[in-house]
C-alpha cells in the first residue's frame, strides 16, 4: 500500500540510499495510481478493443518467451509512466515546488532516468555514476512531491501548504543539497 511504501521509504532500515530512493519512487507511483488514476483511455475499452489488437499483431514465429513478455507489456501500455505521474503530482502544487526546485522538470527527468538505471540495470550501461548525494537530493524532492500531494488529498488548504513548505527545514535541505 502507499502508506507502507511511504513510511518504509522515510523510516525503514535501508542499508543503501538507492533502496530508499526506489521505495519513495514506488510510493509516489502507487499514490498517483490509487488516488489520481492514470490511464490514457478507459481501461475496459482498452482491454476490449486495443489490447486484443496489439496481441494479435505479435509475430507468431517469435520465441514463446518473447511473445509472453510482449503480451505482458501490452497490458500496461495504457498506464501512465512514472515520469508522467510525477509531472501530474507536481502540477497540483507547482507554485510551491517551483519556488523550492525551479528546475523541477529536469529533476523529474533525472529521477526517472536514475530509477530506470537502478531498476533495469544492464551491462551496457555499466555501473551507475549517480552519487549518493544526488540520490539523497532526489529522495528529498520525491518526498516533498508526495508530502504535498498527500496533504492536499486530505484537504489541507493551498495557502497552509505553501506556508508550511516554505518554512520546512526538510525542504530547505533540498535547496542546500542542490547548491552543492
Amino acid at each position: 500500500t502507499v502508506r507502507v511504501l511511504y513510511l518504509s521509504a522515510l523510516y525503514g532500515d535501508h542499508t543503501y540510499i538507492e533502496n530508499k530512493f526506489l521505495s519513495i519512487c514506488q510510493a509516489a507511483e502507487v499514490f498517483h495510481r490509487q488516488f489520481r488514476g492514470g490511464e490514457y483511455m478507459d481501461s475496459a475499452k482498452y482491454d476490449k478493443e486495443v489490447l486484443p489488437l496489439l496481441i494479435s499483431r505479435i509475430p507468431t514465429d517469435l520465441a514463446a518467451e518473447l511473445s509472453e513478455v510482449m503480451r505482458q507489456r501490452f497490458e500496461y501500455l495504457n498506464e501512465f509512466s512514472l515520469g508522467k505521474r510525477l509531472k501530474k503530482l507536481v502540477s497540483e502544487n507547482k507554485d510551491i515546488i517551483v519556488e523550492l526546485v525551479p528546475e523541477i522538470r529536469e529533476v523529474i527527468r533525472a529521477i526517472v532516468e536514475a530509477r530506470n538505471r537502478f531498476t533495469h540495470f544492464s551491462a551496457k550501461q555499466g555501473h551507475s555514476d549517480i552519487g549518493g548525494e544526488k540520490i539523497l537530493y532526489y529522495v528529498y524532492v520525491l518526498r516533498m512531491i508526495v508530502d504535498l500531494s498527500v496533504l492536499k488529498e486530505v484537504g489541507v488548504p493551498p495557502e497552509v501548504l505553501r506556508k508550511a513548505a516554505i518554512a520546512s527545514e526538510l525542504y530547505r535541505r533540498i535547496v542546500r543539497l542542490k547548491q552543492r
